[in-house]
């Protein structure tokens, strides 16, 4: 090997090591040149002793940190709506029960109160996930029977409102006693009622009060999952 051949050589790897090999022929400009090319050059020379365990072992490490969070967020959102199904079915417990009601062709001096038992339900059907239960929550109704055995043998309800479609839940005005619900809702393009008597005062307007929290609940929730439900 000639002079200048060792010359050449010692430099590259003077150059790879970090140290600069002062030179005649060299400006300050390409000695700064040089100090650039001593990062990339140690870069390159401790990648290529990384083993391929060792890149696994970091990528592995790299995900840790950020898969958690993905994956925390789906626990959450489940487990919200979990969460919210919970309350829902707690809710529902809460608003079946014993009521009387006024004939559907109306109020009047020599007709009879009907009794009646009440309660909210999801539409038929069996949902996948926790997110398909919710959907079918939202598609439910508020019905009643002729009484609770009826109701504990899955018979056709006499009559059904869409969860969804209930305007206005509050204690009717007209009934002096404070006794009474008058459940307004939309069926096609007209507005209905539904006025249910109770025990007491205080049973209705509990009830009351329960059955628009159930409501509010439905809808504050979002559920992106379209499904066919059908109806009681």
């Amino acid at each position: 090997m000639t002079g200048s051949h060792r010359e050449h050589s010692s430099q590259m790897v003077a150059t790879c090591l970090g140290v600069l090999v002062p030179s005649n022929s060299k400006s300050s400009s390409k000695r700064r040149h040089s100090l650039q090319l001593d990062e990339n050059c140690l870069a390159t020379s401790y990648d290529s002793r990384v083993s391929h365990s060792e890149s696994l072992e970091r990528s592995s490490n790299i995900l840790s940190k950020v898969s958690p969070r993905v994956r925390s967020e789906k626990v959450l959102n489940s487990e919200k709506v979990l969460n919210i199904l919970d309350d829902l079915e707690a809710s529902s417990r809460r608003l079946k029960g014993p009521v009387q009601k006024y004939p559907s062709s109306g109020k009047g001096i020599f007709k009879k109160m009907q009794e009646r038992y009440v309660a909210v339900m999801p539409a038929k059907g069996k949902g996948k996930d926790e997110h398909e239960g919710l959907q079918l929550w939202k598609a439910g109704v508020l019905a009643y029977w002729e009484n609770a055995t009826e109701h504990r043998q899955d018979v056709t309800p006499k009559r059904t409102v869409q969860l969804m479609k209930i305007a206005k839940v509050s204690v009717w005005k007209e009934d002096d006693g404070g006794k009474s619900v008058i459940v307004r809702h939309k069926k096609g393009n007209d507005m209905q009622e539904l006025v249910l008597c109770f025990p007491s005062k205080i049973d209705a307007e509990e009830w009351s009060y329960a059955l628009w929290t159930f409501i509010s609940m439905l809808r504050e929730v979002e559920t992106p999952i379209n499904i066919s439900c059908g109806g009681g």
